[in-house]
């Protein structure tokens, strides 16, 4: 019997359903083959652990056939030639996929995410709207009790909605990916990597705290609170400036907590310091320039301050760079991605 049968039997006999179901199905294959070899000599174990990999190649086949509706048994229908009798499953590679195939994998994946924020229950997503109204009515607290009318010519409430809704997405869009989950079932799919899942994650998180910024601004235009956006499409490039240096900051967090695990511990806490250093709470013209200068080296408070430049049309920060910005969220891109292709195994 085939490698691929015995998933398939597996999977059959336990009663799956869903992906989250024959994930523990496949893990329990996995220890049981890893259980037995340990049970042989350590000569006969250490050729005999290409069977470990045979086992990961029938799953992700099943999972294969199993997304395309055309489970059966290949053993029997391949013609030998396309069977390997070392590893005794197939090994027939999965076709390089085209540049726009990775759009329409993306894109459920995405949406897939989405629904399973939204089945968290009505607390979570009501939760999501009030967290950053809470740290609005905090700002607000801090500036009226220090009696300021005005925030350098910018309204104090827009001024917190469009830096509070920023910081949201993302500090939840960093944290996230740097320490989130992944589920299995979904890497066992060829042309999904985990990379893609925490990708998938991140614009998920983009588009709930886009919505909920553009909701509540809209709930103050129609309150006459609100302040008219000055260049819309900087606005929105600098958005997305934002949402890719979280990102990559994630990625970059979950490659060190792979090697270091109890750097998890510590995830959590940079948001903390993020939040006193990044601009959120202040922009630069208020402070002294030996405070400004080195704090200016801080990415996200460029692109956090140029954001509140861009949409207000009686504020303009000649302190901070776009390009900046941009190149560095760019640069921890690059450098994340490669630590992510150097350890995929671990990550």
């Amino acid at each position: 019997m085939s490698e691929y049968d015995t998933v398939r039997r597996a999977v059959e006999a336990s009663g799956a359903r869903t992906g989250k179901e024959r994930a523990v199905v496949y893990q329990g294959l996995r220890t049981q083959r890893r259980t037995s070899l340990r049970k042989l000599p350590s000569r006969v174990a250490a050729s005999a652990k290409n069977t470990v990999r045979s086992l990961n190649d029938a799953i992700r086949s099943y999972e294969l056939d199993l997304v395309a509706g055309r489970v059966r048994d290949w053993s029997e229908e391949l013609p030998a030639a396309q069977i390997d009798p070392s590893l005794d499953t197939v090994t027939n590679a999965a076709p390089p996929a085209p540049p726009l195939s990775r759009l329409r994998t993306l894109a459920p994946l995405t949406l897939r995410t989405l629904l399973l924020l939204r089945r968290a229950g009505p607390a979570a997503s009501v939760w999501i709207v009030i967290e950053p109204l809470m740290q609005i009515g905090i700002i607000l607290a801090i500036y009226l009790a220090l009696g300021y009318t005005n925030i350098v010519d910018m309204d104090p409430l827009p001024f917190a909605v469009v830096g509070t809704s920023a910081w949201f997405m993302f500090r939840m869009t960093y944290i996230r990916c740097a320490v989130g989950p992944v589920d299995e079932s979904l890497i066992l799919i060829p042309r999904i990597r985990a990379v893609d899942i925490l990708a998938c994650r991140a614009l998920a998180y983009g588009v709930i705290y886009t919505l909920a910024g553009i909701a509540i601004l809209t709930f103050l235009g129609l309150l006459g609170l609100g302040a008219p956006v000055e260049r819309p499409v900087d606005v929105f490039f600098t958005w997305c400036v934002i949402l890719v240096m979280a990102f990559s900051f994630g990625l970059i967090l979950r490659t060190m907590c792979a090697y270091v695990p109890v750097l998890q511990r510590g995830v959590p806490w940079t948001a903390r310091l993020l939040i006193y250093s990044s601009g959120v709470l202040f922009v630069t013209e208020q402070l002294p320039d030996f405070i400004a200068k080195p704090m200016l080296l801080n990415p996200l408070l460029n692109a956090l301050q140029h954001l509140r430049s861009a949409y207000f049309t009686t504020y303009e920060s000649h302190d901070v760079s776009l390009a900046y910005a941009t190149l560095s969220s760019m640069a921890m891109l690059t450098l994340g991605l490669i630590l992510y292709a150097a350890n995929r195994r671990k990550v």
